[in-house]
């Protein structure tokens, strides 16, 4: 159960997909606050995909700053292989 002495404090998830990307604004117990959507750009290419995943999680930030929601971490899910080791991606379908 939540500290009532505690303000709640919210993780921001973010899923991309080949054609969209999901976000939404957790509790520390799993529910979700709020929910957005935003199309990736592939067809602009990989660099537009990246610049469009790094801006939207931006915006995200901003607006939960601009209303007060304490963002605590941030987490991402992206499709495809990684090195885990050397921390890179080294597949993606699209």
């Amino acid at each position: 159960m939540p500290d009532p002495q505690q303000p709640p404090r919210y993780a921001l998830a973010l899923d991309v997909g080949g054609t969209g990307i999901k976000a939404g604004l957790v509790t520390r117990t799993g529910e979700p606050a709020r929910t957005w959507r935003r199309a990736t750009g592939i067809e602009r290419g990989p660099e537009a995909v990246i610049e469009t995943i790094a801006d939207f999680a931006a915006d995200l930030l901003e607006q939960t700053a601009a209303d007060g929601t304490p963002v605590a971490a941030a987490g991402f899910a992206l499709p495809g292989i990684i090195d885990e080791q050397n921390g890179v991606g080294v597949f993606s379908t699209s």
